[in-house]
């Protein structure tokens, strides 16, 4: 079982191919309302709803077993159980390790019998935990007034704007109608799928660069050094296979900037608060939250089975092997990936406010 947290604390456990897998969170205060409704908003999200995603069909069939009564917390720990329907293993017979997954290491560490199971524990099937138990944090944060936005803001070598106090003052509006593809723009998003589908007809696949805005995180959240805020988001962040880099505000773009360009003055605004004019530094100084909106990216890397010819290895016989994996398998996986960015973004906000919080109860 996997465990992160400090006081709410999240579990997973099962893999791509059991018969079913199971989230528990621990220390939701009772009387919170969770709705259903929500969860399956965020999994359809999931979904392949494109040529280019997967043609795998799970009905992600889930039940909570406990900590949810009538959409309401009870105190308990929720436990929630999700269902596989594709259970069965590589018929192929072979010990292929498929380039850039993660066979290898996890027969490395495990042992051969689990390379029949798929990707196992490191499966992107896995994520449906993550988009459910995501939906339940982004659910009680915003009861807080924090909520958690995301957009394909890159594919290939194409890209749109980043956010910015203008696209984000309404971004609902501002941000393209269709959930399963989010872009700023419609006709950003019109360019991805136009190229995204010719990547599928080359049986190749495609990486994105995901940026991500949390919203409405008043100052003063996080801790210098171990604790930072980019350090607990960057480690949910890692969490989520596929996923290979991180920056927050300007990131790496800071190698091509003067200090002079990279500055965030302080102004008093008209409601006498402090802000900053600009956001280089994403909403965190030293590892704390300075009120400004949170905004990082993520790299999402191209989805290793294509349906080229590949060459490796057979792991028992030691024999170069070349194949072609006709699988169902996804030709682009950014606009899926997201549900489970913005949840676990949501889980890293959460638990600062709920150990803070009972930090500063234990201090009085």
């Amino acid at each position: 079982m996997n465990t992160f947290g400090k006081k709410i604390l999240f579990s997973i456990y099962g893999e791509s191919r059991s018969p079913k897998m199971t989230l528990v969170i621990e220390g939701i205060n009772p009387g919170t309302k969770i709705s259903k409704t929500s969860i399956d908003t965020e999994l359809e999200k999931r979904k392949g709803h494109f040529c280019f995603n997967t043609e795998r069909k799970e009905k992600d069939n889930y039940e909570i077993e406990s900590g949810i009564v009538n959409e309401i917390t009870d105190g308990k720990d929720i436990v929630i159980n999700v269902y596989n329907n594709k259970t069965q293993r590589d018929p192929n017979g072979d010990y292929f390790l498929r380039p850039s997954h993660s066979d290898f290491s996890r027969i490395e560490k495990y042992g051969i019998d689990n390379f029949t199971k798929g990707g196992g524990s490191s499966s992107g099937r896995m994520t449906v935990l993550l988009t459910i138990a995501g939906s339940i944090f982004e659910q009680i944060i915003l009861q807080q007034g924090i909520t958690v936005v995301s957009h394909v803001q890159s594919v290939l070598d194409l890209s749109e704007e980043r956010f910015n106090d203008n696209n984000l003052a309404n971004y609902e509006e501002k941000m393209s109608k269709d959930g399963f593809f989010p872009t700023i723009t419609n006709s950003f998003r019109d360019e991805c799928i136009k190229r995204l589908e010719k990547i599928k007809q080359e049986k190749d696949s495609a990486g994105s660069i995901i940026e991500t805005a949390i919203l409405g995180v008043n100052s003063g959240l996080g801790s210098p050094f171990f604790d930072s805020l980019e350090s607990v988001i960057s480690h949910l962040m890692f969490s989520i296979p596929a996923i290979k880099g991180i920056d927050f505000g300007d990131g790496f773009g800071y190698a091509r900037e003067k200090g002079s360009q990279a500055k965030d003055e302080f102004e008093v605004d008209n409601f006498g608060q402090i802000r900053t004019k600009a956001n280089h530094n994403g909403g965190i100084n030293g590892g704390i939250s300075n009120g400004a909106p949170i905004i990082f990216r993520t790299v999402v890397k191209p989805a290793p089975t294509i349906g080229q010819p590949l060459t490796s290895i057979d792991y028992v016989s030691k024999k170069t092997i070349t194949k072609t994996i006709d699988g169902q398998n996804d030709s682009f996986i950014g606009n899926r990936i997201i549900p489970s960015i913005d949840g676990m973004a949501a889980y890293a906000v959460l638990d600062l406010l709920y150990t803070e919080a009972r930090e500063n109860y234990e201090k009085q």
